[in-house]
């Protein structure tokens, strides 16, 4: 009798253990298939996206640079200037023309062309604009 019950028990535990590693198996399968999924989904999008010219890329990261910089800055800045005596667009033309290209050459490096540092400054100002003067 003694012998059934611990041939039952040692029966139970290899039979919890097999189930255990079966769903580890099943969940290690779904996995990859997820994966490759994904994978196969961003290979088409890639294939798919038509590619950015330099200069959209560099309006867009002139925009969201801005937005950055506004949601850090709080207004601080364009404040300051207020503060100092300069007019609100004073303030903006300065912020645009000195804080947005410096950012620019300092993150993308030195050697951007001035149409590409012109365009990234004038999305700056609105991606600052829209985050500050509201």
């Amino acid at each position: 009798m003694k012998k059934s019950i611990l041939s039952l028990i040692v029966l139970a535990l290899f039979a919890v253990g097999f189930a255990a590693s079966d769903e580890e198996t099943s969940s290690n399968n779904k996995s990859t298939s997820s994966t490759q999924q994904t994978e196969q989904r961003e290979e088409s999008v890639t294939k798919e996206a038509p590619q950015k010219s330099k200069r959209d890329e560099f309006r867009e990261l002139g925009y969201n640079d801005g937005v950055k910089f506004g949601y850090s800055d709080g207004g601080n800045t364009i404040n300051y200037y207020i503060r100092m005596g300069s007019t609100r667009e004073e303030g903006l033309s300065h912020i645009q023309n000195v804080i947005a290209r410096t950012a620019c050459k300092e993150d993308y490096g030195y050697d951007v062309s001035d149409e590409l540092l012109d365009e990234y400054c004038k999305q700056f100002i609105e991606g600052y604009k829209s985050v500050v003067l509201k």
